[in-house]
Parts: C-alpha cells; sequence; structure tokens
C-alpha cells in the first residue's frame, strides 16, 4: 500500500532507504554523544597529566577520532555500523589500559564506568545483536574490580544482566519508534502524492520530479496525453466505465514505461517523464504505448489516446515545458487522434 504510486523505476526519485533515513535522524544524537566521550578523555588527561605524553593516551584518542568523523560522513550502511562498534571498543580498550596503569582507578571507577558504557552504547549502536556484542565485550574487558566475595560477585552478575538488558530495551524501542514514525510518514507522504483512482502520481507529484529532472539531468522527453473522446465515453457508458478506461490506461502506461516516471495531471490527460535524450527513442516508445492501448481487451471498451512530445534541456521552466507539450498534443488530436506528435527543441524555439 506504501508504494503503490511509486514510478516503474526509481531512477527519477532518488531513493533514500529507511536506513539511510535512520542515519540522518540518529547523526546529531551519535555526534554529540562522541564528542562527549572525547572531551571527557581529554579532560582525564588533563588530571593525570604525566600520561599526556604516552601513546596509550592519544593513540585510543586518535583511533577513536578518526572512526568518529568515519561514521558520521559514511555513505554506506555497514561502514556507518562497523565505525560505531569500533569507536565503543577502541575508547574501552582506552579505559582498560587506563585502568592496568591505575589500579586505584579501577577499583573505584571501573564499575561505574562500565554501566555508563554499556547503557551510552545503545545511542551509538543501532542493531541488536551488535550492541549485545559490544555489551559483552566491554564487561569482559574492563572487567570491574570486586573483592572477590561471594555478595560482590552476585552484585556484580546483577549489574552485567541489568545494565545490558536496559540498554538493549532502549535500543530496541527507540529505533522501533523511529521505524515506526518513518514509515507513518512514508505513508501520509505516498498517499498525498497519489491519484486515488489510478494509483499513479498526481499533479503535484509529477510535477515535483519533473522539476527535479530537470535540475539534475541532461535532457529528456515529456509526453502530454489525453484520452480521445473521453467525453463521449462518459456519456455513452456511464463514468463508472469511464474510470475503468483510466485505471486500464494507467496500468499499461506503467507497464510500458519501465525506468520512466508516469502520473495523473488531472481528468483524463496523464505525463509521462521520459528518461532519454535520443527523440528516436522517445517516439518509439511512445508508439509502443499507443499500440498497446490500442491493443487492449481489459478495458469495457476501446480507447485510444492522443500525445505530445515535447524536449527539454536542463533547467528549462516547467511551464514552457508543459505549453510545448500541450501544443504537440493538440496538434495531434488536429491530425487525426490515435498518434504522438513529436516535438523538437527547434520546432518549440520557434513557438
Amino acid at each position: 500500500m506504501l508504494r503503490k504510486a511509486e514510478c516503474s523505476s526509481q531512477a527519477l526519485d532518488v531513493p533514500v532507504s529507511q536506513a539511510q533515513r535512520i542515519r540522518l535522524l540518529l547523526r546529531e544524537g551519535v555526534i554529540a554523544a562522541q564528542m562527549l566521550v572525547l572531551v571527557s578523555w581529554l579532560l582525564i588527561h588533563v588530571v593525570l597529566y604525566e600520561r599526556a605524553t604516552s601513546v596509550a593516551a592519544w593513540g585510543p584518542l586518535l583511533i577513536s577520532a578518526a572512526l568518529a568523523l568515519l561514521q558520521t560522513y559514511a555513505q554506506s550502511d555497514r561502514i556507518w555500523r562497523f565505525s560505531g562498534l569500533a569507536f565503543v571498543l577502541v575508547v574501552m580498550v582506552g579505559f582498560k589500559l587506563l585502568f592496568t596503569e591505575y589500579p586505584l582507578l579501577h577499583q573505584r571507577f571501573s564499575l561505574p564506568l562500565t554501566v555508563l558504557a554499556v547503557v551510552g552504547a545503545s545511542l551509538l549502536i543501532r542493531g541488536s545483536w551488535d550492541y549485545l556484542v559490544v555489551a559483552v565485550l566491554t564487561w569482559v574487558l574492563i572487567q570491574p574490580y570486586v573483592n572477590g566475595e561471594s555478595d560482590d560477585r552476585y552484585f556484580l552478575g546483577l549489574f552485567v544482566v541489568f545494565s545490558i538488558s536496559l540498554g538493549w530495551i532502549n535500543s530496541r524501542t527507540y529505533i522501533r519508534a523511529l521505524e515506526n514514525t518513518l514509515d507513518i510518514e512514508r505513508y501520509y507522504r505516498n498517499l498525498s502524492e497519489t491519484d486515488h483512482l489510478t494509483a499513479l502520481y498526481n499533479r503535484r507529484a509529477l510535477m515535483e520530479r519533473l522539476e527535479t529532472f530537470v535540475a539534475t539531468r541532461a535532457g529528456g522527453f515529456f509526453m502530454m496525453i489525453d484520452v480521445d473522446d473521453f467525453k463521449s465515453v462518459n456519456d455513452r457508458f456511464g463514468h463508472g466505465v469511464g474510470d475503468e478506461v483510466l485505471r486500464v490506461l494507467a496500468e499499461r502506461l506503467k507497464a510500458m514505461a519501465v525506468g520512466h516516471c508516469v502520473g495523473r495531471l488531472g481528468g483524463e490527460e496523464f505525463g509521462v517523464i521520459l528518461d532519454t535524450c535520443d527523440a528516436r527513442k522517445a517516439c518509439a516508445l511512445a508508439q509502443q504505448m499507443l499500440d498497446a492501448v490500442r491493443e487492449c481487451r481489459e478495458a469495457p471498451v476501446p480507447f485510444t489516446f492522443s500525445a505530445g512530445l515535447a524536449p527539454f534541456a536542463p533547467g528549462q521552466d516547467i511551464s514552457e515545458i508543459l505549453i510545448h507539450a500541450d501544443r504537440n498534443l493538440y496538434k495531434a488530436k488536429r491530425a487525426g487522434k490515435d498518434r504522438v506528435h513529436p516535438g523538437t527543441q527547434d520546432s518549440h524555439s520557434r513557438q
């Protein structure tokens, strides 16, 4: 249901996957959390100034900073995922080295640090299994100090279980909330862009894609389509038959325009954005659409359409493209209908 108004090809939409959207939504929070970690590491070494010249101080900081930058600008979901995992683990290795050098710090602060790191990692790690792996490795790496008494080990076990459980619940709840929000957003966006009768793009959505295409591509063709004698179909057979004719036409156009974008402009008018600069290919595809509709046996009554092709150049005004296509459409009507009138840039300039 959410996807029924999409083009037969995604080429004109430059689609953004749900994973990419989630990364974008998480980006600000992830950056803030990573900056907090890096600043905290620096502040620790302001206090432990005698350690500031050692590799153990700057190595983890530089590596984790590089991983933070990699995750911030990653385009690949896999790179984003593994750089986040590596960031947490490198920071934990850094603290492990710190606690090895300063046993007193390990005794006093290893437990709260581990709990904080395990719960905080839920903001940086998206996948449930990824989070569980990082959380367990964090506890194994740091190995918080206990006196060795049975009660201490018991409470340490409770900290392990509850910190990992809390972080996992936090991660899953947050991600599922984002996924549900994006699903609802996509549903209503598609609903607002969909023509209810034909399940194609409506006029506004088609024009938005035409604007994007004109702004980003080397050129193409726009085809404006009008059902021949549609008023007489409604008058003779009723609006229900007329609606079915429009639905059949929409299905045929979508099936034939693979790699292109189809929408309903309104009434019995449709538009197709053709992703080609070759006039012969554009005309051939338009003719194939005509033939497919003429030979269609699924419609309740036979029907045909007329069309006008209009080439366009990068940055061209949308209204000029529509005027050009409309003029060529009516030339096809005046020439006998059931045909396509091709347009050229030269003919457009003369008009």
